[in-house]
């Protein structure tokens, strides 16, 4: 489901923001010219277009390699994430990094409390 953003702006663009419309998304209509359906990297990646806060986006695979490094060197046998990280290193690293990203983005701060399990994961 998304939700407009934003009536018709002057450019013409019509903005629509759902929490799951990052990627493609197949439409029906003949012709989308005008209108934006985005999720919330798609957001944060138009706000900073719009606001000149541009930059280049590290590709997902890179950060999850370099996420994997940082589980890597955190890993031990009574580290939470131990058994998982040992049979699929990868998609560990990318599970964590996305849990990592929306923790981000509801407002932690990277700091755990009282020496909770998610203090390996900074």
């Amino acid at each position: 489901m998304t939700t407009p953003v934003g009536e018709t702006m002057e450019n013409g663009l019509r903005i629509s923001f759902g929490m799951h419309c990052d990627g493609a998304e197949w439409s029906g209509k003949n012709s989308s010219l005008g209108e934006l359906c985005v999720g919330p990297m798609g957001m944060a990646s138009l706000l900073r277009t719009r606001l000149g806060l541009g930059g280049v986006d590290a590709h997902q695979a890179i950060r999850i390699n370099q996420y994997l490094q940082k589980v890597a060197a955190a890993d031990t046998e009574k580290a939470w994430f131990h058994a998982s990280f040992t049979m699929d290193k990868w998609s560990t690293a990318r599970q964590l990094l996305a849990w990592r990203d929306e923790l981000i983005a509801a407002g932690w701060n990277g700091r755990s409390q009282n020496g909770s399990k998610y203090s390996n994961s900074a």
